[in-house]
């Protein structure tokens, strides 16, 4: 089957990858069809933990290789998900566009990962005004909160779509 996710991640050799302290990327695909394939929220969830969580995000810092997962996920949003694989890919978008770079990238000089990572998201706003509308509107409002340059746009439809949100948000 043809694959947007698939075809986005195959732009990377992830077994050539590695992580500052030694870890290898050769599993991100499979976690990514874990995640993007999961039809209940505990296996989406335990991917999320098994192959993100910890690893590519630690305590909301990123490493430069989460960067390069938004595309993808976010061309997993135009896919048709089960509701608990595209809550958890929504969760893992949020984490990676709210991130700081971990202190070991920007001592490797990649100060600029947070702003791509958004760039990234930005790229797809209107999956992510959809999911607002229509699907896991908490994440989507979140992710919206940091990308969206429009704020008059933002304001309108975080207005239109407060019924949507939990309280408070």
């Amino acid at each position: 089957m043809l694959s947007a996710v698939r075809i986005e991640l195959e732009r990377y050799d992830w077994t050539e990858r590695r992580l500052p302290f030694g870890g290898d990327l050769a599993s991100v695909p499979l976690g990514v069809e874990r995640l993007v394939t999961a039809t209940t929220d505990a296996a989406a969830k335990a991917a999320y933990y098994e192959y993100f969580d910890n690893y590519l995000i630690i305590q909301g810092n990123m490493f430069a290789p989460a960067v390069d997962l938004v595309p993808a996920l976010c061309a997993a949003l135009a896919e048709d998900l089960a509701p608990p694989a595209r809550y958890w890919v929504l969760y893992l978008i949020r984490e990676i566009v709210l991130a700081e770079a971990r202190i070991e990238e920007t001592q490797a000089g990649h100060f600029d990962l947070p702003e791509r990572a958004q760039a990234h998201a930005r790229a797809a706003l209107w999956l992510f005004y959809h999911e607002l509308c229509h699907g896991v509107a908490e994440w989507a409002a979140h992710i919206l909160e940091e990308i969206e340059p429009d704020q008059a746009r933002l304001t309108h439809f975080m207005a239109k779509a407060k019924h949507r949100l939990p309280a408070g948000s």
